[in-house]
Formats: C-alpha cells, sequence, structure tokens
C-alpha cells in the first residue's frame, strides 16, 4: 500500500484470499474501514499497522487467520470496531492494546486463539463490549483490569482458559455480565468488591473454583459453584470452537451468515451467529 494512501475504505479487500507474506499498513493511513481486509485469509506473516491510525472499522480484519506473530495497535488508535480482529487465530506473540483506545467493542479479539502472554488492558479503556477476548485462550499469567473500567459485558472472557495467578477486579466496575469469566479455570485467586453486580454464570463452567476475596461490605455471597452449572445452556462450548463457536450470546450484530461469502458484501460480512451461548 503506498504512502500516499490516507485511508482504507470499506470493503476495500474483502475476501482477496491470494495475498500471502506480511501485510504493512502506512503511516500515512488514519483509518481502516469497516470489512476492508475481512477473510483475507492468505497473508502469512506479520500484520504491521500505521502509527497514524486513529480507527479500526467493524470487522476490519475479521477472519484473516493466518497472520503470524504478534500485534500491536499503535498508541494513535482510539477506536476499534466490533470483530475487528475476530477469527485471527494465527497470531502467535503478544497482543499490545493502544494507550488511547477508550474501550474494547464487541467482539474485537473473539476467538484469537494464538495470542500469549500477558494480557494489558490500559487505563484508557473505560468498557469491554460482549465476546471482547471470547476464547482467546492462549493468555498466560494473571489479570488486572483497570480502575478506568466501569463494566465488563456478557461473555468479555468466556473461555479464556490460559489464565493462571490473580484475577484483580477494582471498585470502578459496577457490573459483570453473564458469563463474564465463564470458564476461566487456571486463576487461583479472584478479588473483587461486593458493590459490584455479577452476573449469571460469571465465574462458572468448571470443576475448579478459584478462592474469590469479596471486599466489604460483603453484602453479596462469595459462593461460587463448584461443578457445571445445572442451568447452563447446552450451546456454550466446551473447549475452543472448530472454526466459529457454535453461538453467540445477546448483542452479536444480526442477520449475519454463516461464513464469509465468496462475494462483495452488501454491508458487513455476518460471520458470527447469534444468540446466547
Amino acid at each position: 500500500i503506498p504512502d500516499s494512501v490516507v485511508s482504507i475504505g470499506d470493503s476495500a479487500f474483502y475476501g482477496c484470499s491470494g495475498f500471502t507474506g506480511s501485510l504493512i499498513i502506512p503511516d500515512s493511513v488514519t483509518s481502516i474501514e469497516n470489512n476492508a481486509f475481512a477473510g483475507c485469509s492468505g497473508f502469512s506473516s506479520s500484520l504491521s499497522l500505521s502509527n497514524s491510525l486513529t480507527s479500526i472499522g467493524d470487522y476490519a480484519f475479521y477472519q484473516c487467520t493466518c497472520f503470524t506473530g504478534s500485534l500491536i495497535i499503535p498508541d494513535s488508535v482510539i477506536t476499534m470496531g466490533n470483530y475487528s480482529f475476530s477469527f485471527c487465530s494465527g497470531f502467535t506473540g503478544t497482543l499490545t492494546i493502544s494507550t488511547g483506545a477508550t474501550s474494547i467493542g464487541n467482539g474485537t479479539f473473539s476467538s484469537c486463539t494464538g495470542f500469549t502472554g500477558t494480557l494489558i488492558i490500559p487505563d484508557s479503556v473505560t468498557s469491554i463490549g460482549n465476546l471482547a477476548f471470547y476464547y482467546c485462550s492462549g493468555f498466560t499469567s494473571g489479570l488486572t483490569i483497570p480502575s478506568s473500567v466501569t463494566y465488563i459485558e456478557v461473555n468479555a472472557f468466556s473461555g479464556c482458559r490460559g489464565f493462571t495467578g490473580s484475577l484483580i477486579i477494582p471498585d470502578s466496575v459496577t457490573s459483570i455480565g453473564d458469563y463474564g469469566f465463564y470458564q476461566c479455570s487456571s486463576f487461583t485467586y479472584i478479588s473483587i468488591y461486593s458493590s459490584t453486580t455479577i452476573g449469571a454464570d460469571a465465574f462458572g463452567g468448571d470443576a475448579v473454583t478459584p478462592t474469590i476475596l469479596t471486599i466489604a461490605p460483603s453484602s453479596l455471597p462469595t459462593g461460587q459453584p463448584t461443578g457445571q452449572p445445572s442451568g447452563q445452556p447446552s450451546c456454550v462450548p466446551s473447549g475452543q470452537p472448530a472454526g466459529q463457536p457454535s453461538c453467540v450470546p445477546s448483542g452479536q450484530p444480526s442477520g449475519q451468515p454463516s461464513c464469509v461469502p465468496s462475494g462483495q458484501p452488501s454491508g458487513q460480512p455476518s460471520c458470527v451467529p447469534s444468540g446466547q451461548p
């Protein structure tokens, strides 16, 4: 992409599956629009983003499954659209999120199973959307939610089985959605304030339950289920789904096809099904 380009438009390279090697977005580019590279599954090396980039659109790199290495979201980025990197499962290194990002959208990194190392959420982030890190199972180490975050949506970290050590949730977090940390089975210790509203099975789904410290006032129960909840919908997978998850909880955009179509989209690629996992 030449240095004269300042914006990459909607669906500009949608479904161009024959690309190989790496993708370098020059520093002249300030925005990547919706679906710009969706379904470009042939890339076989790294993705390098512009240091002038401020926004990444919905589904911008959706199902670019063969990028490898680490992903660095430059600090210039403020907006990351819904499902912008969903199913980019080939990344094999760390994820660095922009310190300028104000939110992590619905499904932004869902099913990016190859990310490794520690996940650091910057202090600029105020909300973590539905399915934001759904089945990002490769992250290791503990997780600290910054005090800038006020809520964590449904299934935000569901299936992130690789986390170990402590999960620290500050008193700024007013609510955690249903299945927020479902099947995050390797945390050994969770610190959470009793003023936080906890959704159904937010910490459920596995036989091993971490120690949970509820900080005063102790108005909420601290006990957690010790096994698979009997009321759990059967559509929640017990492991990493092959391909797409079998269902997606409420908050998922409706009207999406079951796979990326081969033609030019009339709107967004609609590849994640709807429904509650």
